[in-house]
């Protein structure tokens, strides 16, 4: 009997001693950082595609989508896309691009995105630490930063990489091999850029020549839709003085090309950034030249929280260089309406979910600046992407072409007219 209850007592004490070395305690186990999290990719225009690897095919992206490490995005002509990553970081993607996510962290932290051809810009929000990194690589080189804003392009076998704000590190790489070129680092400030072709690489400890942009790099589509992708806020950030003094240089030099003027009439907010750089442009114009002015907000009635009125940005009517505009040297802070662009898609069912596509739905550190959005006369829920971006639910209304309103928070509204169709659900 002694025997037994020997044995008894060894076998708990076996079973006790095996479950204590054995245990883990709840939420302490290191995360795998090799461990693939998504980002959203939203399409701004059409069209864009992904694939979940590079040996999947090419899908058509028509609403928000998550994108995992090892996706592949590629834009057709006029197509361009946007990507999110979790800490905050924005990748736009241009038109006639192809690009690998050959690398993403658990917490978005790190990412390697290899540039196949086509146009991208990259803003870094928050300087990045530790063993953190953003790397772009083209066949011929890579860009790492820690915080900042550039751009990188490769055609035809040429690497140009511009910086916009902070600094960004450029290698050449060879093509062959994959490896870096030994001692070719370059440090490129904002208002520098860097272009390396494949058939003249530099050799080892010869460093990647930069030089300042010019007047024909600001005539480049890519440069000019990096500029009308900056937002307010941006601006706005006493941290980005250099951004700032780019946008600056980049309107006096493109002010005449009517094209981009009338892109810059149809988009209000780069007509605030002008007000928000702190030295006055008229100092800086020909004195044939007048700085643009900003566009007074005009009323129109609204269903939301009636009786007050709906604010919309208007366009401007005359011409950028009219002596009529003139801007106040010392402008005036001023809450700003949001602005509504787009829907995608524009036909859907209820329940469906939509793209809502404009400016100014977030606010400080990527907080939501929108507090309500309606369907014609129907609240509906929404979530906020990203300044950009909101996704709106379909309510449950008869078929038809409703207008979309929306409020942000600081009592401002906009509208777009006859956006949404709504169809029937058989």
């Amino acid at each position: 009997m002694k025997k037994i209850f020997l044995i008894a007592v060894i076998v708990v004490v076996g079973i006790t001693w095996n479950a204590l070395r054995n245990k883990t305690p709840e939420n302490t186990e290191a995360p795998n950082e090799s461990q693939s999290v998504g980002a959203i990719l939203i399409a701004l225009t059409q069209p864009v595609s992904y694939a979940a690897s590079e040996q999947a095919t090419l899908t058509k992206v028509v609403q928000q989508i998550t994108v995992t490490q090892g996706a592949v995005v590629e834009t057709g002509v006029g197509g361009r896309a946007r990507i999110t990553y979790p800490n905050g970081t924005i990748t736009v993607v241009d038109e006639s691009t192809r690009i690998v996510l050959t690398t993403l962290s658990a917490d978005g932290g790190t990412s390697l995105i290899d540039l196949i051809s086509g146009g991208m810009w990259s803003k870094v929000r928050t300087a990045l630490s530790g063993d953190d990194a953003y790397d772009v690589r083209t066949e011929t080189t890579v860009a790492s930063v820690r915080g900042t804003i550039f751009g990188t392009e490769y055609k035809n076998k040429k690497a140009h990489i511009t910086g916009i704000e902070g600094k960004v590190k450029a290698k050449a790489l060879n093509p062959k091999t994959k490896e870096e070129v030994n001692d070719t680092e370059t440090d490129i400030n904002p208002g520098e850029t860097v272009d390396v072709d494949a058939d003249s690489l530099p050799q080892p400890k010869q460093k990647l020549l930069k030089r300042t942009l010019a007047n024909a790099d600001f005539k480049k589509p890519f440069v000019q839709n990096m500029m009308l992708d900056i937002e307010l806020e941006d601006i706005k950030n006493p941290d980005n003085t250099q951004l700032r003094e780019f946008m600056r240089d980049a309107i006096e030099k493109r002010i005449d090309d009517p094209a981009f003027k009338q892109k810059m009439q149809n988009r209000p907010v780069l007509q605030r950034i002008i007000q928000q750089i702190q030295s006055p442009l008229p100092s800086r114009l020909p004195a044939t030249q007048s700085p643009l002015a900003s566009p007074r907000p005009s009323a129109s009635s609204s269903p939301l929280t009636k009786p007050t009125t709906l604010v919309t940005p208007t366009a401007l009517s005359t011409p950028l260089n009219s002596p009529a505009l003139v801007a106040s040297a010392t402008p005036t802070p001023e809450a700003l309406p949001p602005v509504l662009r787009s829907v995608l898609p524009k036909i859907v069912r209820p329940g469906e979910q939509f793209a809502l596509n404009g400016e100014r739905f977030t606010e400080g550190r990527n907080l939501s600046a929108i507090a309500e959005v309606m369907v014609g006369t129907a609240g509906v829920p929404f979530s906020t992407i990203d300044s950009f971006t909101l996704f709106v639910t379909t309510p449950e209304l008869a078929p038809g072409t409703y207008t979309i309103f929306v409020r942000a928070k600081n009592g401002l509204k906009a509208q777009l007219p006859d956006a949404l169709t709504i169809s029937p659900l058989n």
